[in-house]
C-alpha cells in the first residue's frame, strides 16, 4: 500500500483520537487498533462497553474556571457582535455576556421607528424583567409626550440599577422621576427644559448620591410668579460640576448655588457661557472647594466679561493647591483682557498648574495683529521658574471655520513658538488634535 499524504493524516487524526479515548475508557478495555477514516472507531470493544462521544471528552479535557472565561468575555466589552455570539456558546457565558450587552443602553421617545424600538424593550423588560438589572448607563433622548406615562414610568421603573443617565432634547415632567434610581451618581442634560426652577431644583436635590453633573444648554421657563421657596440640600457627594449655556436667570438659582458651596468637594468645575449675574455666586463656590479642586474652566457668556471677572470680582486660586489644569475663554481677547489674565497668573495661581486650556469661539478676532503684544507677555509669565509643572498649552477651537486652515494653524504656530518648540502646544479643532 502506498503510503501517500492522505492516508499519513488520517493516520494523525487516529491517533489523536486514541490519546483523547483511551485515558477515558475501563482499564480492562484491551489495546485496540483503529481503522481508516476520520469517523473510524476503535474495534473489538467487549460487549457492555459504551464508547463515550467525542464531545463528552473533549469538555472533559478542556473546561476551563468560570473566572478566567469572565476575563476573556470581559475584553470584549465594546463589541455586541461579540458578545452575542459568546451568549450562545453554553449557559456558563451568558451572564457575562448579558453583563456587557445589557450594560448601556440608548432608547429614543420620538415618533417613527425610535418609538417601536421603545416599546420593543419595554416588551423584552416585562418577559425577562430580570434583564433591566443589568443597565448601569441609559441614555435617552426626547420627551415622554410621545408615549403614556404608565408605560414610559414602568419602563424606567425595571431598571433600579442605573448609575448614569444621559437624556438629550426633552422637556422635564414631573411623571419623569428620576428619584427612583436609588443609585444614581451621574446626571447630563443636554437640550433640556424645566417649566420651572422648582421642577430643576427638586431634580437635583432629590439625588443625594450624585456625584457628577452635567448640564448643556439647559433652561428653565420665565414663570417667576410660580417659583415658590423651598428648602434647599446640598450635594454632599458632588465631585464634577459642568454648567453650558445654563439659562436661568432668577436670583433662587443663586442661592441654589451658595447652598452647595457650604458642602463641596470638587474636584473639576466648569463654567461655560455662564451670566454675569451668576458670577459673584460662581466665584464663592470656587473659593469654597479649595485645595480638592483640580481641574477648573471659566467662559463667559458676553464678551469682555473675562477680564472684568478677572480684575473687579477678584477671582483668587491660589487657596487650590492641587489645581492642575486651567481653561478659559472669551469671544474676544483683546488686549485689556490679556493684560487680566497676565496679572491673574502673576498671583492668584498656585504653581501645581500642569496645563493651560484657551477655547477659542472666533479664530479671526483670536489671529489678530493687535494681540500679539499681550499674548507674548502672558506667555513670559507661563514660561516663569515658578510653574515647574506646567509642560502642556491647549488651544481648543469650539467651531470649524475656513479660517483655520493651514495656513492659519502655521500662524498659531508662530505666535506660540516658544511652546511648539518645547513641544507643548496643542491645537484642538472641535476635540480632533491637529497639532
Amino acid at each position: 500500500m502506498v503510503d501517500s499524504p492522505k492516508w499519513r493524516n488520517d493516520k494523525r487524526i487516529a491517533s489523536t483520537l486514541r490519546r483523547l479515548i483511551m485515558p477515558a475508557l475501563p482499564s480492562t478495555i484491551p489495546n485496540t487498533s483503529f481503522t481508516r477514516g476520520v469517523n473510524a472507531i476503535p474495534l473489538s470493544l467487549p460487549l457492555g462497553v459504551i464508547m463515550p462521544r467525542v464531545e463528552e471528552l473533549t469538555n472533559t479535557h478542556s473546561k476551563l474556571p468560570p473566572e478566567l472565561t469572565d476575563r476573556v468575555i470581559d475584553h470584549l466589552h465594546d463589541d455586541a457582535r461579540s458578545l452575542r455570539a459568546c451568549a450562545l456558546v453554553c449557559r456558563a457565558w451568558l451572564p457575562r455576556a448579558r453583563y456587557h450587552l445589557f450594560h448601556d443602553i440608548s432608547l429614543s421617545l420620538s415618533h417613527g421607528r425610535h418609538k417601536l424600538r421603545f416599546e420593543r424593550f419595554d416588551r423584552l423588560l416585562e418577559c425577562y424583567p430580570h434583564l433591566g438589572y443589568f443597565v448601569r448607563k441609559l441614555s435617552m433622548r426626547g420627551s415622554s409626550s410621545s408615549l403614556p406615562q404608565k408605560s414610559y414610568s414602568r419602563t424606567l421603573a425595571r431598571m433600579p440599577n442605573v448609575t448614569n443617565i444621559i437624556w438629550t432634547e426633552a422637556f422635564f415632567h414631573p411623571s419623569a422621576a428620576f428619584d427612583r434610581f436609588k443609585y444614581l451618581t451621574g446626571l447630563h442634560l443636554e437640550n433640556y427644559g424645566f417649566p420651572s426652577l422648582n421642577d430643576f431644583a427638586s431634580l437635583i436635590c432629590s439625588l443625594s448620591h450624585l456625584e457628577e453633573l452635567s448640564c448643556t444648554s439647559v433652561r428653565a421657563a420665565e414663570c417667576t410668579s410660580i417659583v415658590t421657596p423651598f428648602l434647599f440640600s446640598p450635594l454632599p457627594s458632588l465631585r464634577r460640576l459642568h454648567f453650558d449655556n445654563v439659562v436661568m436667570s432668577h436670583i433662587m438659582f443663586t442661592r441654589w448655588i451658595s447652598t452647595n458651596s457650604m458642602h463641596t468637594h470638587l474636584d473639576s468645575l466648569t463654567l461655560l457661557s455662564i451670566l454675569p449675574d451668576h458670577l459673584s455666586a460662581w466665584i464663592v463656590l470656587v473659593k469654597s472647594a479649595g485645595p480638592s479642586l483640580r481641574r477648573f474652566a471659566v467662559s463667559p457668556q458676553h464678551p469682555h466679561v473675562l477680564g472684568t471677572l478677572l480684575r473687579i470680582d477678584r477671582l483668587d486660586l491660589s487657596p487650590c493647591t492641587q489645581l492642575q489644569s486651567l481653561g478659559f475663554g472669551d469671544r474676544d481677547f483683546d488686549f485689556d483682557t490679556l493684560t487680566a489674565l497676565r496679572e491673574f497668573f502673576c498671583g492668584r495661581i498656585p504653581d501645581s498648574i500642569q496645563e493651560v486650556i484657551v477655547s477659542v469661539t472666533d479664530v479671526n478676532k483670536f489671529l489678530k495683529f493687535e494681540s500679539v503684544v499681550g499674548w507674548n507677555r502672558f506667555i513670559e509669565v507661563l514660561l516663569l521658574e515658578k510653574y515647574l509643572y506646567f509642560g502642556r498649552f491647549v488651544i481648543s477651537v469650539l467651531t470649524r471655520t475656513a479660517a483655520l486652515d493651514d495656513h492659519g494653524v502655521a500662524l498659531i504656530k508662530e505666535r506660540f513658538m516658544e511652546f511648539y518648540s518645547m513641544g507643548r502646544l496643542e491645537v484642538e479643532i472641535c476635540g480632533n488634535k491637529v497639532v
